[in-house]
């Protein structure tokens, strides 16, 4: 039969689940153990009349600011008289010093944590009204700018872009090549478009419009349609249809996005538009130079 583990072993796996509940958890555990150690060293003041030389006993609340500043401040104890009192006040620096220091240490790295959780790009976007563009590429520039002309009349438009790139890399990339916005915000979130949990943190059931970019990969169209199946799909969808428009490279893929798309998107041939501009500018030479001016 095997030998039960000993109460040390038990207290230390406990304290190992405890911590392992993440940041809230160890807060809890280490605020309840700091108090603790104040009120204890509180009531034996109070209980013992340990006080400083040449004062009268001290009450219970006097007694648990004088141990409160002393785990704050370890020098607040240099000016203490009196060997019961200095003894006592020292207890109570040493748990400062090891848990309360550990307790600032633990909110100090959950902070620092918080502040790269942002900066990765996976937090939810709560805007309304915005159009999100799934995707990153060369393309993604060209989009920006011509939505963010089409908002200038808008007050507080937004555009919602989503690239497996880090945030950070996206945003310095979109104020190095379109400078002004006018008055559009531009919101960057780090993840994959067809993984429907990165896609909840984009508030689609919000969104004015969706665009779905074709990535630069060996099979874009398939990337596409799984993409908007993740979308319709997914099961906290809205129950109206959404705005979706989706590019494809290839016209052989239309039949099958269709029936993936249903109503709810406009697949654009991206190769077929760009002929059809060709051979429209034979006939019309400025419409190129429309273009380029934007």
């Amino acid at each position: 039969m095997d030998k039960e583990p000993s109460l040390k072993v038990k207290l230390i796996y406990k304290i190992d689940c405890l911590f392992s509940k993440g940041m809230s958890a160890m807060v809890f555990f280490l605020g309840i153990a700091s108090f603790s150690i104040i009120i204890i060293a509180s009531i034996i003041a109070v209980l013992f009349h340990v006080a400083p030389q040449n004062s009268d006993s001290l009450s219970f609340f006097e007694a648990f600011w004088a141990s409160l500043m002393r785990t704050l401040d370890a020098g607040s104890m240099a000016g203490d008289d009196g060997w019961t009192f200095r003894i006592l006040m020292l207890f109570v620096t040493l748990g400062g010093i090891f848990i309360i220091s550990s307790l600032i240490g633990v909110i100090s790295n959950g902070l620092n944590s918080r502040l790269e959780n942002l900066q990765r790009g996976r937090s939810f976007v709560v805007e309304e009204n915005h159009t999100v563009i799934l995707g990153w590429n060369e393309k993604v520039f060209t989009i920006v700018k011509e939505l963010c002309i089409a908002n200038q009349n808008k007050q507080d438009a937004c555009i919602v872009i989503m690239g497996e790139l880090d945030t950070i890399s996206m945003v310095e990339s979109i104020n190095e090549k379109l400078p002004s916005k006018c008055t559009t915000r531009i919101v960057c979130r780090n993840g994959s478009p067809i993984d429907q949990i990165s896609l909840n943190l984009l508030n689609l059931n919000s969104a004015k419009s969706i665009i779905v970019i074709s990535p630069l990969n060996d099979d874009p169209d398939a990337e596409v349609i799984k993409t908007c199946l993740a979308i319709i799909r997914n099961p906290n969808r809205q129950t109206k249809d959404f705005h979706i428009v989706a590019e494809l490279r290839e016209a052989k893929n239309l039949s099958v996005a269709k029936i993936v798309g249903g109503n709810e998107v406009e697949w654009v041939l991206s190769e077929n538009i760009i002929s059809k501009m060709i051979a429209q500018t034979c006939f019309q030479p400025g419409l190129c130079m429309r273009f380029k001016s934007r």
